[in-house]
């Protein structure tokens, strides 16, 4: 789904946005976390129409629908679709989830 970034980057409220940011990475480097563990969830199919992806998409801060000019936001909604084409059956999509669960102890942070 690549075709997709360019979509999301154009729309975007948040220009700086770094896709590979990973939060706890970032409080680790900050010192705040000593890390003992994580775990990954095993990948579990489902289907969603494309509608609700674009929705899903508009749920987010940076791509917050109230946050759009109406004529954006339906220019953005068009834009997903057309990317998402490709990989809908009947305007469904096939997509897994999987979640990466971290822990450990908090810590206070040297100064």
């Amino acid at each position: 789904m690549d075709e997709l970034v360019p979509v999301i980057l154009r729309h975007s409220r948040k220009p700086n946005h770094d896709p590979e940011f990973n939060v706890v990475d970032a409080i680790v480097e900050r010192g705040l976390l000593d890390l003992t563990g994580t775990a990954r969830t095993t990948r579990v199919g489902y289907r969603q129409t494309v509608a609700d992806y674009i929705e899903r998409l508009h749920s987010t801060s940076s791509l917050a629908r109230d946050l759009m000019p109406a004529d954006e936001a339906a220019a953005f909604d068009a834009g997903v679709a057309e990317a998402l084409r490709p990989y809908a059956k009947d305007g469904v999509l096939d997509l897994t989830i999987e979640a990466e669960l971290s822990w450990g102890r908090p810590k206070i942070p040297s100064q």
